[in-house]
This record gives structure tokens, C-alpha cells and sequence, in this order.
């Protein structure tokens, strides 16, 4: 059974992928730890474990973090070969989320949505990156915030 949001999120990270990549995309398993997720959520998660790229072309890699062997948060990171490349793909994922808000206070820009998920996505010189909870409840924003703050600061 699909999930609700889980395939606009992994949609999402095929957009990230659209350019050429300069070298191999970063791993997104690396970007945030099974303990953080834990926090984040407030249950034991799994997997973390296996950072995926689509496309051998790809900027960009995806780990899916599991609750009852189901996706439960997703992580998508892309390294873009300039700023302006990465900010520029992050006004176009933007541009493409039907309902978004502008979140202070992380990188050089970032907007959370609750479209199919609670996600943050945030640009930070050449990273692109998004943190999803599929089926996240708003009140789980500040953590998730949090998290994206201590992710990019690494």
C-alpha cells in the first residue's frame, strides 16, 4: 500500500536530481543519525543505513529512516557545483510546492510544507537538502527545524 506524501518526496528528490552531478552525490545517511531521527520523532527508528541514488548522474542521495518497517522520515541531500546552482534549484522546488511557508532561521533559505508530509527544505551554499516525516504532525515543526539547523551546521 503506498504511503500518502512518500512519492511526492521521493518525486521531490528526482527534481534535486535534474543536473549533472560534478562528483558523487553526498550521503545523505551521514546528514542526520538514527538517534537524531529517534529524537526528532520520539520512537525507535531503523534503516539510515543505505544512501540511494537513482541516477548515476544524480546530485542527489535519499535514506529512508523506518518506524514498523515503514518509511517514516526521508532524507534527500544534493551538492550542486555553486551556490547559485543549489539556490537556484531551491527556488524552483519552492515554485513546485503547492503549499509552503518560509522558515527563518536555517541556511541561506529554507520553506516547510505539509503537502504529503511535514518537511523542511533548506539551501546552504551548494547543499540542497529536505528532511520529510510522512504523516508529521505540525507539532513536531520545532524539532524538525532543530534538526535541520544542526544537520546544515556540520
Amino acid at each position: 500500500m503506498p504511503l500518502p506524501g512518500l512519492s511526492r518526496i521521493v518525486a521531490s528528490g528526482a527534481v534535486l536530481a535534474g543536473a549533472l552531478s560534478v562528483g558523487a552525490p553526498p550521503n545523505s545517511c551521514k546528514f542526520v543519525s538514527v538517534a537524531e531521527v529517534t529524537e526528532l520523532i520520539g520512537k525507535a527508528v531503523g534503516g539510515g543505513q543505505i544512501s540511494l541514488v537513482d541516477n548515476p548522474k544524480s546530485l542527489t542521495s535519499s535514506c529512508a529512516y523506518t518506524v514498523a518497517g515503514r518509511p517514516t522520515v526521508m532524507v534527500l541531500v544534493a551538492d550542486y557545483p555553486s551556490a547559485a546552482a543549489a539556490k537556484q534549484e531551491f527556488v524552483t522546488e519552492r515554485g513546485n510546492s503547492k503549499d509552503n511557508a518560509a522558515e527563518t532561521g536555517i541556511g541561506d533559505g529554507a520553506f516547510w510544507t505539509t503537502v504529503g508530509a511535514l518537511s523542511i527544505t533548506a539551501v546552504q551554499g551548494q547543499r540542497l537538502a529536505t528532511i520529510a516525516i510522512v504523516g508529521g504532525a505540525p507539532s513536531l515543526h520545532d524539532r524538525l527545524h532543530s534538526l535541520m539547523v544542526k544537520a546544515l551546521s556540520r
